[in-house]
């Protein structure tokens, strides 16, 4: 009797047919299922797109609406902050701030024309503020009383007083230093005393757990015995704070 031999397929045919066998029983099962598949592929990109759209809301919820780079309704006292990002910028209208009398505008200092702060000079070169800025601080840990006390202004390295004060209705913590003003020759070495001035920064709180900081200075004065007390540089705020309104 003739000896029977068995076929015995390769280790790579086997594979083959392992993988066509997947391939039908993949296509049998979209083609059975493929409308399901279809409805919740929709679902899942109506949920996606649902969710962005909550997550922008939220995100930009209360901002002031923006167009070709400026705030509809903007009144140029607005001051205006952005409480995004540089990528994602979201602004608010965080105060108003007038102008007082006795002071002109000279600009605002922003990098970003969106946004609105102040920069005020006196009329009067003897006036008690000489000029200040007015501008928000977006910090969740600037609260006023903490951060007059954190501020670190490069020109008050020297002694300064830290006070608490109620002026024009406002809840102020400020701290006031004085400075020496020299000129500089071309090297930028001091060659010439101007006088002794006094340099303020000032803080109400304001919505966002933001602060409104106030920066101010005096003219020069010859000597340190004409210059103004703390009380008086106090009391010279006054129309400053009167012309500024906080946002709730």
């Amino acid at each position: 009797m003739a000896k029977k031999h068995q076929y015995r397929a390769s280790a790579a045919e086997k594979k083959k047919r392992a993988a066509e066998a997947q391939r039908r029983q993949t296509k049998a099962f979209f083609e059975k299922y493929s409308r399901h598949l279809m409805i919740a592929a929709i679902a899942l990109v109506v949920i996606i797109a649902a969710a962005v759209i909550v997550s922008n809301s939220l995100y930009y919820k209360g901002s002031l609406s923006v167009k070709d780079g400026k705030v509809e309704g903007y009144q140029e006292n607005w001051l205006v902050k952005n409480m995004g990002s540089l990528s994602k910028p979201k602004y608010f209208k965080m105060g108003e701030v007038d102008l007082p009398q006795g002071y002109k505008s000279m600009g605002a200092l922003v990098s970003d024309k969106t946004e609105q702060n102040f920069f005020f000079a006196a009329e009067d070169p003897a006036a008690p503020i000489s000029q200040y800025t007015v501008l928000v601080m977006k910090n969740s840990n600037a609260k006023a009383d903490a951060a007059v006390n954190s501020d670190n202004t490069n020109y008050m390295n020297g002694e300064f007083n830290v006070h608490n004060a109620q002026i024009a209705g406002h809840d102020v913590h400020l701290r006031m230093g004085i400075c020496e003003n020299y000129n500089a020759d071309a090297e930028g070495n001091f060659v010439d005393f101007l006088g002794y001035y006094r340099v303020l920064t000032a803080y109400v709180n304001t919505r966002d757990n933001c602060t409104i900081k106030v920066t101010g200075f005096t003219p020069d004065y010859p000597t340190l015995e004409e210059m103004p007390t703390d009380e008086d540089m106090i009391a010279s705020l006054e129309p400053v704070f009167a012309a500024i309104r906080t946002a709730e």
